[in-house]
């Protein structure tokens, strides 16, 4: 099995209240996409990463909840994520 490593970007825009963020996602060390930069706090992040391995052909769509859970409970270990201040961070 791959293993999927996820290092993630959140940014806070102070103005509006509004969190966004960027996932570039690598499997088995290599780099393997970016996603664009997506509006959503907390851990969304890893749904951005799943909803784009799925659309790139990375992993099989079930249905949502059970690809997303199990997603989660095998890849879990590998996600890093840092808060940057500004925008062009991303």
């Amino acid at each position: 099995m791959a293993v999927i490593t996820l290092h993630a970007r959140r940014w806070f825009e102070r103005t509006n209240g509004n969190t966004h963020h960027t996932v570039t996602i690598e499997i088995d060390g290599k780099e393997v996409g970016t996603t664009p930069t997506t509006y959503g706090y907390g851990d969304m992040y890893i749904r951005t990463a799943f909803d784009w391995l799925v659309e790139n052909g990375y992993l099989t769509k079930l249905h949502p909840a059970q690809a997303y859970s199990e997603f989660s409970r095998i890849h879990g270990h590998g996600f890093y994520v840092v808060d940057v201040p500004r925008k062009k961070d991303l």
